[in-house]
């Protein structure tokens, strides 16, 4: 696959991704990273190895959960369909494994597969330093052949045209070490570490034009600045804590920045402050794990590998230095995260009536206040509000959605009710908040108790080992969306199962329609049967298909705070 083929792939699978995305948010904030793509695409263009990697870490790392596992296969097929292939490499392991058995690099498609896997640090534990330094000597050995039609070497890799028909060659990254970096005083209270902070992200926003950059900029500020003050932050933590938002502000606008623009920025600090820097620079810290020979803080471990990985033509450090880091980092952190605060003792609460659809209440699940959509004496289906958007969080634009829940003790944990929301028609009709959050629960009968041919079999089956399910009312419902479940979480294509009158689904429809999507998927035996409210699928309440016991564990807790069985 050339450059040009690629852009266009990663540009499909973006578009495909939004339109699958389970929920709308996400689908947002894919719209807006799909914009930054196009956006660095027109500054400077992109090269293969940040392509690949762009896909492996962006698209099926970091928003997977952002899509169905079903829809992932969805969307992998008609990728395949227009391009021939679904991702543009693998995670490089098995790739890896082939050239360490072969001993050698054969095309630019290993050349890159290894290389994002030596880059990765984690990687040395799982192959061994002495596999690493082999790899290391591969990739320098590794002559790419530059004849007509064939990829340039990664030193001269020629970067995608802009639309002004321009291209880029790629150079050393202009980075140095500092001799002195005119760190800030000692003594330099909170409030002005913070003060800094706040100057250095208005500095930086000057030298961003636009609007997608600068929103991205602020929301790491925004979403950084409170763990300073927060209560889980030890006093003697937070002067680190303030430089490693400053870390988090300088790698964001890496994205945006030249290194001259973060020298203009740093020399006006100087001017206003007296001083450049709250904390060393990523290089700085690296240098530091060398010539010290100790463990890092766990700051100090995300600042030097997300250095090492948004650096990687830096010629600060030799290749036997960058080797040195990388096994520096992988000691034991010299400041472990703490014991957890002891968890609270939750209490089923004795009255439940200041739950109602549409009441708002302020508790610990969200910095924003959170709505109730459904709920009854297990559990809550909540909405919350996002004050960035200046609106909640569920909207009725939506066909498929997936609800936030947790149980009604903790909900209502130390919650400070707010007001009660007046819920409009559309939204009650089309959440339909009066479903059952669950139903048709039994312990003995399972989706594995053996195969059936036919309707009459099953319905057989079915009376004489759980006749009880059968006396269940029908659900009250015209259709419903039933998800088959597999363990891990993942969630297969939905069914859409209809009523046959047009109003109601007998419990023999859908154990039916549940027995033949769920067997297949069911590994082992399954402890009883149930079915457990999702939330939205193409239009229809969903629910997914589960055991006695449901998968997030919401009855088991109830359980435990009533000390009974239900």
């Amino acid at each position: 696959m050339n450059l040009e083929i690629a852009v266009e792939f990663i540009r499909a699978k973006m578009v495909l991704m939004s339109e699958n995305s389970y929920q709308e948010e996400m689908e947002k904030v894919i719209d807006t990273i799909r914009r930054q793509f196009e956006r660095r695409f027109d500054l400077a263009g992109y090269n293969l190895t940040e392509l690949r990697r762009w896909d492996v870490e962006m698209l099926e790392g970091l928003f997977k959960g952002a899509v169905l596992e079903t829809d992932w296969g969805d969307i992998h097929k008609q990728l395949i369909v227009k391009f021939g292939v679904s991702r543009l490499g693998p995670t490089g392991r098995k790739v890896t494994q082939q050239v360490l058995k072969r001993g050698r690099i054969l095309d630019m498609d290993e050349y890159y597969h290894v290389k994002e896997f030596v880059s990765n640090v984690d990687n040395i534990d799982k192959i061994g330093e002495a596999n690493y330094s082999a790899l290391d000597q591969m990739l320098s050995a590794f002559a790419p052949p530059t004849r007509a039609g064939e990829e340039e070497p990664p030193d001269t890799e020629t970067r995608a045209f802009s639309p002004a028909g321009r291209t880029r060659g790629t150079e050393p990254d202009p980075i140095r070490l500092e001799p002195d970096e005119k760190l800030c005083p000692a003594q330099l209270s909170l409030e002005q570490r913070k003060e800094f902070l706040q100057a250095r992200y208005e500095e930086t926003l000057k030298h961003l034009d636009h609007d997608l950059d600068r929103q991205q900029l602020g929301y790491v500020v925004k979403s950084s600045l409170p763990f300073i003050d927060s209560p889980y932050v030890q006093d003697h933590a937070r002067e680190a804590q303030c430089a490693f938002v400053e870390h988090e502000l300088e790698s964001t606008a890496t994205l945006f920045l030249s290194y001259a623009q973060f020298t203009s920025i740093e020399d006006e600090l100087e001017r206003r402050f007296g001083f450049r820097r709250l904390g060393p620079s990523a290089q700085r810290l690296a240098a530091q794990l060398i010539a010290e020979e100790r463990a890092p803080t766990r700051h100090e471990r995300i600042i030097v590998e997300r250095f090492l990985e948004q650096h990687p033509r830096q010629q600060i450090f030799s290749r036997e230095q960058k080797r040195q880091i990388k096994l520096a980092l992988l000691r034991p952190l010299s400041d472990p995260l703490p014991s957890p605060p002891p968890r609270p003792k939750y209490k089923q609460p004795d009255d439940l009536s200041v739950l109602r659809i549409g009441a708002v209440f302020r508790n610990g699940l969200a910095q924003s206040p959170c709505r109730v959509m459904a709920f009854d004496d297990m559990e809550v289906s909540y909405d919350y509000w996002i004050e960035e958007l200046n609106r909640w969080m569920y909207g009725t634009s939506r066909r498929s959605w997936g609800y936030y829940k947790t149980p009604t003790a903790i909900f209502l944990h130390e919650a400070e009710p707010l007001r009660v929301d007046e819920i409009a028609r559309e939204f009650l009709a089309k959440y339909r908040p009066e479903l059952p959050l669950r139903f048709a629960r039994h312990p003995t009968f399972a989706w594995t108790d053996k195969p059936f041919s036919d309707r009459e079999s099953f319905d057989e089956h079915l009376r004489s080992i759980a006749p009880d399910l059968l006396s269940h009312p029908p659900f009250p419902a015209p259709t419903i969306s039933l998800h088959p479940w597999m363990r891990g979480g993942r969630f297969r294509k939905p069914e859409i199962v209809r009523a046959v009158d047009g109003k109601s689904i007998s419990i023999r429809d859908i154990l039916w329609a549940a027995q033949r999507l769920q067997a297949p998927c069911q590994k082992g035996t399954s402890k009883g049967v149930g079915f457990y409210r999702i939330g939205l699928a193409h239009g229809a309440p969903s629910y997914y298909i589960g055991e006695y016991y449901d998968a997030g564990g919401m009855i088991r807790f109830y359980e435990g705070l009533q000390g009974s069985v239900r």
